[in-house]
């Protein structure tokens, strides 16, 4: 989801540019949720878990010389890294869970 206001910087892991992004802020997705019959019945920013993850991701791969031989890296190419980081930068995880009401 979409925390932060303004564009998002691009490339990122799904999208070359905002032509092919489709993210919505947190309170669009539970307005949308609510529209159509259902309740949000929990709701967390997993923002720092995030951060961690990809922390630890990086130092794992700079103690290891690289990328391990498989992984999505190899799907997104060579601007891998940069699209990453750009992610991290641009979105936070958050974990909404609905009930059909």
């Amino acid at each position: 989801m979409q925390v932060n206001p303004g564009p998002l910087t691009f490339p990122v892991p799904w999208a070359t540019s905002s032509e092919g992004s489709a993210l919505s802020s947190p309170e669009e997705y539970r307005q949308s949720l609510e529209e159509n019959g259902f309740e949000v019945v929990s709701e967390r920013n997993r923002q720092e878990f995030a951060l961690e993850f990809f922390e630890s991701l990086r130092t794992r791969t700079q103690a290891a010389s690289g990328p391990p031989p498989l992984g999505l890296h190899l799907m997104m190419g060579p601007e891998a890294p940069i699209k990453i980081q750009n992610m991290v930068a641009n979105i936070a995880p958050v974990e909404m869970v609905g009930r059909k009401a």
